[in-house]
């Protein structure tokens, strides 16, 4: 879990990010992210239903996004909101693969 000051989620911020936030496509992941003038970068991570109709799995799934995303990017010093979608190729990679996915999308999004 992030703590709340890395936290994205209200709704207006979300849609902040959806509208004019970049995007990043990678089979199983899409990295969504707009830069902000905050101190700390803040994140959500979303699993829909179509990874899986199982909601174990999909809050699995997502606490192993969060915990990834939250070590590459402790880093960071800057203001960015970042919003991780997975998508269901990534629901069959090891956590290992997960990891090097999520990497080369925020190297595409030069973080």
């Amino acid at each position: 879990m992030f703590p709340q000051e890395r936290r994205l989620g209200r709704r207006k911020d979300i849609s902040l990010v959806l509208r004019r936030g970049r995007q990043i496509n990678i089979p199983g992941l899409t990295l969504r992210f707009r830069r902000t003038n905050n101190t700390l970068p803040r994140c959500t991570v979303v699993v829909g239903t179509v990874v899986s109709k199982k909601a174990v799995i999909r809050n699995r799934l997502k606490r192993q996004m969060r915990h990834l995303l939250a070590a590459e990017i402790k880093s960071l010093n800057y203001g960015v909101d970042i919003m991780l979608t997975i998508r269901p190729p990534l629901l069959s990679k090891t956590k290992k693969e997960r990891l090097v996915i999520l990497k080369e999308a925020l190297r595409r999004a030069r973080f």
